[in-house]
């Protein structure tokens, strides 16, 4: 049997599964990256910093020319902004979970 519950109820649903039956294997699998989601994070604020540089930039700029350039890369920037962060949702929403592969017989 193989079940996907939330990281906070574990514990329980293990301790409760055994009241059932007698566990033969127990296996748990956690979708833990935290270090690629930190890089993520990182690049995300590096990228946003860079945003507002070119913002800045852009009022300042006088020729056509450099607002054509600021305005390709701030479009670029707000593209992989949000890409990014769809993908920090949606990792971070699988790692709110475990699966749990269960082999087990009635008492």
């Amino acid at each position: 049997m193989i079940i996907t519950i939330p990281k906070n109820n574990t514990v329980n649903f293990i301790t409760k599964i055994k009241t059932f039956g007698i566990v033969v294997d127990e296996n748990k699998h956690s979708n833990d990256a935290a270090g690629y989601f930190d890089n993520i994070e990182m690049r995300l604020e590096n990228i946003k910093t860079m945003l507002e540089k070119y913002k800045g930039l852009l009022q300042d700029s006088i020729t056509i020319s450099d607002k054509i350039m600021l305005e390709k890369e701030i479009n670029s920037a707000e593209t992989e902004i949000e890409t990014m962060e769809r993908s920090k949702n949606e990792m971070k929403s699988r790692f709110e979970y475990n699966t749990i592969t269960l082999v087990m017989y009635n008492k």
